[in-house]
């Protein structure tokens, strides 16, 4: 579902019927594998030429390890890692990898997101950045249009690369903030804690990362497991 359906409450996953109803104006759309590999290749050459620490998730989600192109120190959280999350071709060479020009990692990021545009034909990337791979990849989900936000909606409807004002495709999870932000999430949020985990933290009293962290570890290992617990 992009993200116009996505505002109207259409979730990946969901039956047609439940779908249709939420979005009675929703145009069903047949899968083209052939075009979305075509278009995975060229929002992966786009990154590539940025970049060669690169780290595939899936089709449209990658890593990127970007912290010798970013200039800044360790505090200001100007260098680090990005997740790169995206959905006829334009070539364009950024040469980055070549060029002594020292970029924030703001700059940097809002740069990738337009060369993948301009790639792809018209493909919206949002990236996070962070220290880490977990922290950038929530950077990213923080970057992401959010459904039911009105100026999102707006966004995706009118085209081009801009964005929401209050959800611009691009997130810098500073290290001053890192832990507060994390704290404020719910516990859903982290990477592998799926509907059936979740339903157990809520018994357990965990709802956000604050939550969980305070959770003794004994606890969190008579609930799931002492693998999956330190994973957690």
């Amino acid at each position: 579902a992009n993200y116009a359906a996505r505002s109207a409450g259409v979730r990946a996953g969901m039956w047609m019927r439940e779908a249709s109803q939420l979005c009675p104006d929703m145009v069903v759309m047949p899968y083209e594998f052939s075009r979305i590999m075509e278009t995975a290749e060229k929002f992966y050459r786009a990154v590539l030429e940025v970049t060669p620490f690169v780290q595939g998730v899936s089709c449209d989600e990658v890593f990127a390890d970007v912290t010798h192109l970013c200039s800044g120190d360790s505090s200001s959280s100007e260098s680090g890692i990005s997740t790169i999350s995206t959905c006829q071709e334009n070539p364009v060479d950024s040469g980055l990898q070549s060029s002594s020009r020292a970029w924030t990692a703001t700059g940097l990021a809002q740069h990738l997101r337009e060369e993948i545009w301009r790639r792809t034909g018209g493909c919206r990337a949002s990236v996070g950045v962070g220290k880490n791979r977990l922290l950038a990849r929530l950077a990213t989900k923080a970057a992401k249009p959010q459904p039911g936000c009105e100026g999102c909606r707006l966004a995706a409807l009118e085209g081009g690369v801009a964005a929401c004002s209050s959800h611009p495709g691009v997130f810098v999870l500073q290290d001053s903030v890192a832990q507060e932000h994390l704290d404020a999430l719910p516990v859903r949020d982290l990477p592998g804690v799926g509907p059936e985990a979740e339903k157990q933290m809520q018994r357990l009293g965990v709802n956000t990362v604050s939550d969980l962290r305070a959770l003794p570890l004994p606890a969190l290992r008579e609930a799931f497991g002492a693998k999956q617990a330190q994973s957690f």
